[in-house]
């Protein structure tokens, strides 16, 4: 289902979104590559997460940027979503860029910003809970 993340997200860059919590309307953006680092870096970063209770884009004191420089992508700019969702019935990948799309913290903005080029999505899995992260990098 990483895959699948990433092609809505594309989806949605290629015909431009609107912000349903901002209201902000934004252009079509160029589609993100996958990054094999990036991806990584993501699925690390859920990985800790589901096996230590975890949900912050910061965790023990290190900040998400640390996954992205241990997987050895060198970036100029970087952005990072993560979501939480619980079930099997809620966890699409449909369901998962929309709780970006409608959150008021800024995710729905990282999803369309023109400045990434590339992105990787990962995921991981802990009893009823799914824990997504999708990072973002310009090289």
């Amino acid at each position: 289902m990483e895959d699948e993340v990433l092609d809505v997200i594309n989806r949605h860059r290629a015909f431009g979104l609107e912000c349903r919590a901002t209201g902000t309307r934004h252009p079509p953006a160029p589609p993100l590559a996958t990054d094999s680092r990036l991806r990584q870096a993501a699925r690390r970063h859920s990985l800790y997460m589901a096996e230590h209770g975890a949900f912050d884009h910061t965790l023990r004191g290190c900040f998400f940027s640390s996954w992205i420089d241990a997987a050895g992508y060198r970036w100029t700019s970087l952005g990072e979503n993560l979501a939480l969702r619980r079930g099997t019935r809620t966890n699409t990948a449909e369901a998962v860029v929309g709780q970006w799309i409608a959150s008021r913290e800024g995710h729905c903005e990282a999803l369309m910003d023109p400045r990434w080029r590339a992105a990787g999505v990962g995921y991981a899995g802990a009893g009823n809970r799914h824990l997504w992260t999708v990072d973002f990098g310009d090289r």
